[in-house]
C-alpha cells in the first residue's frame, strides 16, 4: 500500500487523526510507522454500538461532564420527563434543568440533591422522585471514571419509570391489609363461635350429668323391673348420643379455629384396641356381629403419638363400622408397614362387612356434614362430622387416613402413623386395675371429703354416688362457703365445681392453697375440678389455680373412683412422711 509522507505540526496531527485523514504516523526518532486506520474503524464501531445501546435502553440516560454540562442524553429521557423537543434540542442546559425541576413535586429537594452530588464527585446515589403528574421515577447517579478509576470524566444519571410497579405494590399491600383484616374477623368469628359452643356445651352437660348419673344409679337398683331397666338403658344411650353430637360440633369448631392441640407420649397400641373392643362389644353383640381385634406380631409393645386422639379416631371408625354393619363382622387391627425409603410405620385399620361405599360417596366422604343420603341421618343419627374430624386429627398426628370400599363387600379405613418411640423415653404406666365400686371403697380409700356444687340436681347426684361408695361428704353450695368450710374442717379431698355464685371454683382453689401456705408443710388437700368445662384451656386453668385433677361432666363412677383413689394415696403418703421423723427418733 502506497503512503504519502507529510510533515505536520503535532496539534494539526491530532485533529487530522481524530477526523480520519491520517492513516499512519512515523516518529522522527525512528519509531513507526504506526497504522491508525484499524483503530479508527474500531473506535467508530464502538461509538456506534454505545450509541445504539444507550438509545435502546428502557431507562432515561443523561451523561454530564465535571461541570454538569450535558454530554449526551437518550430519547427515553426526553419521553420520561416529557421534555419539549425545542428544549431538548436547544443545547441550553440551564433551560432543560429549569424545565425538569418544574416537573417535580419537591423541586427544592430535587435541586439540593443534584448540588450535593456535584459537590461530592465520588458519591453514588439512588432514590425516588415523584412528578407533578404522579409519575414515580427511580433515580440513580454515579461518577464516570477512566479504567483506573483515578480520573473523573463526569457523572451519569439514569431514570426509570416505576409508577406501575409502585401501584402494584400499593394494591398488593392494600390487599394484604384487607386480607389480614378478614382473617382477624374470621378468627374473631371462630373464637366467638367456639366460646358460644363452649358455653352451650357447659349448659347442656350440666343437666346431662344429672340425667345420665341418676339413670346409672337407677339401672343399678336390684329391685328395678326388667321393662323399666330397658327404659333406663334407652335414656342412657339417648343421652350419650346427644353428648357425642355435642362433642363432635365442639371438636369441629376447635379444628376450624386451629385451637386443637395434640400431646405426644408413649402408649400401648394393644391396650387402645382392647379398650375400644370393651366399649363396642355390647353394641356389636346386640346386632349379633363378630367384633375381633388383630395385632400383628411385628407391632411394637409401645408407640409414640397422642393416645387420646388416636383412641378418639379409632373409636369413631370402629363405632361407624358397628353402626352401619347389619351382618357379619368388624375387625379392629394394627400392623406394621414399611414404605419405600422410609422408616417402619404403624397402620391401624377397621374392616367391616357392611354395605360398602360407592365411588361417588368416597369422593366427599371426609367432607364436613357429608353423609351418603339424608336417610342415613334419619336412620342412624349423627352429624356427618365424625370422619371429617378424624381426618383432621390424623393430619395433626402427622399421619394419613384412607379408605377402600366395595359395594356389597364392605369397607376398610386405615390410619398410618410414624409412631416410633424417641430414644430415652420412659415406658408408660400400666392402667389402674378395676375395683369394686360399693360401700367398701371408702374403707380401702378413707378420705374426709368436701363436695362443692351449686346445682341442686348435680349436688344430689354427687352426694348419692359418694354415699354409695361409703363416704359421708361435707357439702357447700358456693365457693365462699367452701373456703370457710375448708378453713374449719381441713378435708383431705375437695370436689369443686367451677361456675358458682359468690365465688367460683378457680378463686376458691387459690384461697384454699393460700390457707395451706400459711400452715406448717405436710397437709395439702387434693383438689379436683368437677365441671362441664371440657376444653384443654379450661383444664389448664384448673391446674394453674392449684387443682390436682379435672373431672368432666358427665363422668363415670370409675373415673370418680380413680380421683378418689389418687387423693387417698396422697393422704397415706403424707401420713407416712409425718410419721417418719418419729420412727427415726425411736
Amino acid at each position: 500500500m502506497a503512503l504519502a509522507l507529510r510533515f505536520i505540526h503535532a496539534e494539526q496531527a491530532l485533529a487530522e487523526i481524530a477526523s480520519g485523514q491520517i492513516d499512519a504516523v512515523v516518529d522522527p526518532n525512528g519509531g513507526g510507522p504506526y497504522l491508525l486506520r484499524p483503530a479508527q474503524e474500531q473506535l467508530r464501531w464502538a461509538g456506534a454500538f454505545l450509541e445504539a445501546q444507550v438509545e435502546s435502553s428502557l431507562d432515561g440516560v443523561l451523561v454530564v461532564d465535571l461541570h454538569g454540562r450535558k454530554i449526551l442524553q437518550n430519547r427515553r429521557l426526553i419521553e420520561i420527563w416529557k421534555i419539549p423537543e425545542e428544549i431538548a434540542s436547544s443545547g441550553d442546559d440551564a433551560l432543560q434543568i429549569a424545565y425538569v425541576t418544574s416537573q417535580t413535586r419537591a423541586p427544592t429537594e430535587f435541586t439540593a440533591r443534584i448540588a450535593h452530588l456535584y459537590a461530592h464527585p465520588d458519591a453514588v446515589s439512588r432514590d425516588e422522585i415523584t412528578l407533578i403528574d404522579g409519575t414515580i421515577l427511580d433515580r440513580y447517579s454515579a461518577p464516570v471514571r477512566d479504567w483506573s478509576g483515578a480520573v473523573h470524566y463526569g457523572r451519569i444519571w439514569t431514570f426509570r419509570d416505576v409508577t406501575l410497579e409502585r401501584e402494584r405494590e400499593k394494591r398488593l399491600t392494600e390487599s394484604l391489609v384487607q386480607e389480614q383484616a378478614l382473617v382477624r374477623e374470621a378468627q374473631a368469628g371462630n373464637r366467638a363461635k367456639s366460646e358460644f359452643l363452649a358455653v352451650m356445651c357447659h349448659e347442656i352437660r350440666t343437666p346431662m350429668n344429672g340425667i345420665l348419673g341418676f339413670a346409672g344409679l337407677l339401672a343399678a337398683a336390684p329391685s328395678l323391673p326388667e321393662d323399666c331397666r330397658d327404659f333406663v338403658q334407652t335414656i342412657t344411650s339417648s343421652g350419650e348420643a346427644l353428648l357425642r353430637i355435642l362433642d363432635d360440633i365442639l371438636e369441629f369448631s376447635r379444628l376450624e379455629a386451629g385451637s386443637l392441640k395434640v400431646e405426644f407420649a408413649q402408649f400401648s397400641p394393644r391396650q387402645i384396641l382392647h379398650d375400644i373392643q370393651t366399649l363396642l362389644t355390647p353394641h356389636a353383640q346386640s346386632k349379633q356381629l363378630q367384633f375381633d381385634i388383630v395385632v400383628a406380631e411385628a407391632v411394637p409393645e409401645t408407640c409414640w403419638s397422642d393416645a387420646g386422639r388416636l383412641r378418639q379416631i379409632l373409636l369413631n371408625l370402629a363405632g361407624n363400622a358397628v353402626k352401619f354393619t347389619e351382618a357379619g363382622s368388624v375387625i379392629l387391627g394394627v400392623r406394621t408397614v414399611v414404605p419405600a425409603g422410609l422408616a417402619t410405620q404403624v397402620e391401624f385399620y377397621v374392616r367391616d362387612t357392611g354395605p360398602g361405599i360407592s365411588s361417588a360417596g368416597l369422593e366427599h366422604i371426609f367432607q364436613p356434614f357429608a353423609q351418603m343420603d339424608s336417610s342415613i341421618s334419619r336412620r342412624y343419627g349423627g352429624t356427618g362430622l365424625g370422619l371429617s374430624i378424624s381426618q383432621d386429627l390424623v393430619e395433626l398426628l402427622g399421619g394419613k387416613l384412607s379408605v377402600h370400599s366395595e359395594i356389597g363387600i364392605g369397607s376398610e379405613f386405615s390410619v398410618v402413623l410414624d409412631a416410633s418411640v424417641p430414644p430415652g423415653t420412659s415406658a408408660p404406666e400400666p392402667p389402674p386395675s378395676g375395683q369394686t365400686l360399693d360401700g367398701s371403697f371408702a374403707l380401702r380409700h378413707p378420705l374426709r371429703l368436701l363436695l362443692v356444687e351449686d346445682d341442686r340436681v348435680n349436688r344430689k347426684l354427687m352426694n348419692t354416688i359418694l354415699v354409695h361408695l361409703g363416704y359421708t361428704p361435707l357439702i357447700a353450695c358456693d365457693g365462699r362457703e367452701a373456703v370457710e368450710m375448708f378453713r374449719r374442717e381441713r378435708p383431705d379431698c375437695v370436689l369443686l365445681d367451677l361456675q358458682m355464685p359468690k365465688m367460683g371454683g378457680y378463686e376458691a382453689s387459690l384461697e384454699m392453697r393460700a390457707l395451706e401456705a400459711g400452715e406448717s408443710p405436710g397437709h395439702r388437700a387434693f383438689l379436683a375440678a368437677l365441671t362441664a368445662n371440657i376444653l384443654p384451656e379450661d383444664r389448664q386453668r384448673c391446674f394453674d389455680s392449684g387443682m390436682d385433677e379435672h373431672l368432666a361432666k358427665p363422668f363415670s363412677r370409675a373415673r370418680l373412683a380413680e380421683i378418689l383413689e389418687a387423693a387417698s394415696e396422697r393422704r397415706k403418703a403424707a401420713a407416712r412422711a409425718a410419721a417418719s421423723p418419729e420412727i427415726d427418733r425411736i
